[in-house]
This record gives structure tokens, sequence and C-alpha cells, in this order.
């Protein structure tokens, strides 16, 4: 296992390298001159081209990749154009309230999503499943903008029961939690349903019932553990988009998160910005997916056996 961990976090550096490389290019074909955002528009043209020596954006675009990856190896991601502060300082202040709604919206959905996708397989057809799956296909097709201010229009406009906007105390991260959730609870319970459908109808499922072993030992023992592999893996992904930074919300709710950092810094072309965030979020992505793979070796024992049994030929060897 811990080979397999190493070797995947080999894995990570070609992808860092590729993203930043990517973002950089793209950014250099964009219009705009970030001299004239961090000057102004009245700086004279001897100021203009001072600064570009000074950022070195008269150099080549592989030249100015190259600086970037040596100073972010050393722990040095650059200075916001906008702001003048750290890019790492920037981030790390408004990464706690994007982490708090990632987690709050995946438990959210979690705990709805689940276990309605098991209730639904095992009632396939019935009144309860059909009302289900109505649900999840309103929460899919619905726009998430239009679902968060509906959700302020009746909560806090309307009821006041919770606030609108802000960061200021556990309250105001509610209604953003449910909105984000929407979604992904919608996917996850059309997701545990199919899988759990496919599972009950294998001959195994069958057999522990013909040997008198319990409904509930045989749907949550034998057929829950072993659909739960392409679960987990949507839960990590819906996990790592919202840690990502969730731009609607973020916009609608007023949070200071990491997606309204990265679309203030592509609408002034803050190059440094955006370059650490992206490659922030595609750090975190990779770790997700990491940490799922993980998992599956202690959901589904045949991949511990794979493990176990790689293990022993190395060591015999």
């Amino acid at each position: 296992m811990s080979r397999y961990i190493f070797r995947r976090l080999l894995m990570l550096v070609p992808v860092v390298l590729g993203v930043a490389l990517f973002i950089f290019a793209v950014m250099d074909f964009t219009p705009g001159d970030p001299a004239v955002m961090i000057l102004g528009e009245g700086a004279t043209e001897a100021e203009y081209a001072a600064l570009h020596v000074k950022l070195g954006l008269n150099d080549p675009l592989l030249v100015r990749y190259a600086r970037y990856i040596w100073n972010a190896l050393h722990g040095d991601f650059g200075v916001s154009y906008r702001t003048g502060l750290p890019v790492f300082q920037e981030i790390a202040s408004r990464l706690p309230y994007t982490f708090v709604l990632a987690v709050v919206s995946t438990i959210i959905a979690v705990t709805i999503g689940l276990p309605v996708g098991v209730f639904s397989a095992v009632k396939q057809y019935s009144l309860s499943d059909n009302f289900a799956l109505g649900c999840a296909l309103l929460l899919t097709s619905m726009p998430t903008f239009w679902l968060a201010m509906m959700l302020v229009l009746g909560f806090s406009m309307k009821m006041r029961w919770l606030p609108a906007m802000g960061v200021a105390g556990w309250k105001n991260f509610v209604l953003p939690a449910i909105a984000t959730a929407s979604s992904s609870t919608a996917s996850l319970l059309r997701m545990t349903r199919s899988t759990m459908l496919e599972v009950i109808r294998q001959d195994y499922i069958r057999t522990a019932r013909a040997k008198g072993a319990k409904e509930s030992r045989v749907i949550f023992d034998h057929a829950l553990r072993n659909a739960l592999l392409p679960v987990v893996t949507l839960i990590g992904v819906n996990f790592g988009v919202a840690l990502g930074g969730t731009i609607v919300i973020e916009q609608v709710f007023a949070i200071p998160g990491l997606g309204q950092l990265m679309v203030n810094a592509i609408r002034t072309k803050d190059t440094p910005m955006v370059i650490a965030s992206l490659l922030f979020t595609a750090v975190i992505a990779s770790l997700i997916n990491l940490l799922v793979d993980i998992l599956y070796a202690y959901i589904d024992p045949r991949l511990r056996a794979k493990f176990t049994v790689a293990k022993r030929r190395k060591v015999s060897a």
C-alpha cells in the first residue's frame, strides 16, 4: 500500500507542472496588461516599461514558467497584482470558509442521498421510489443559483430565520450548504440506487437470502458494501469540486471563499493569484482521488487481498 501511495504522489508532479504551464499559456494569450492594473491608467509609458522589467514580463513564456516553478519550490508563489499581498496568504485566509462549506454540504448529501438511495433500491417501483426519483430529477435540473436565491427569499427575506449573506456565524453557512448539497444529493441518490439494484440481483445475494440471513444484514452487510465503490468515487469528486470553490454559491451569499477569489483574480488578470489558486485546486483534487483509492482497499476485501499478494511476491522475490 505504501508503495502504491508513493507512486501516486509521484504522478502528482507532472500533473501540477502541466496545469501550471497550461494556465501560464492561457493567461499570457488573454488580453490585458498587468502593469496597467497595478499602476493604473494614469502612469507613463516609461513607468509601464520599468514595471515590465521588474516583473519579468518581457521574458519568454517558458522562462517565466521555469522561474515561477523554481520560486514555488522555495515557497514563493508570488504577490497578488490586485492587493499586493502574498498569494499564499490570500489563499490561506479564504480556504477556511470554502472548507467549511464543502464539508457541511458533503455531510448533508451523504446523510440524505445514501440512505434514500438504498431505500429506493429496496422498494423499487414503489410510490416512495418514484417520489425519491422525482425529487432527484427536480434537484438535478434546478439551477443552483435559482435555488440559492429562492432559499434567500424564503428563509431570509420572508421568515427571517437565517441570514442572507456573510460569514459571521454558523447560521450563515446553513443556506449555502443546502444549496451546494442539492445537486450532490440528487446525483448520490441516483448513483446509490443504480448500484444497489445491480448488486441485489447478484447470485450471492440470493444465496444469502436462501440461507435465512436477515434482510437488514443482506442489504447493509452484503449488498451495500459491494455497491459503495462508485458511490465513494462520486462523494470524492463532489467534495473536490466543492473544495475548489463553489463560485455561484459564494457570489450569491457573499462568502469570501476560493471561488470568489478566483473569479476576481481572472477578471483583473491577476496571474499569480490565478495560477496559485488553480494549482491548489488541482493538488487537492489529486489528493482526494488518492484518498478515495485508499478507501477502496478498506471497503472491498478483494483489493486488500491484491495488495497483500503483491507485497508477499515482493518479499519472496
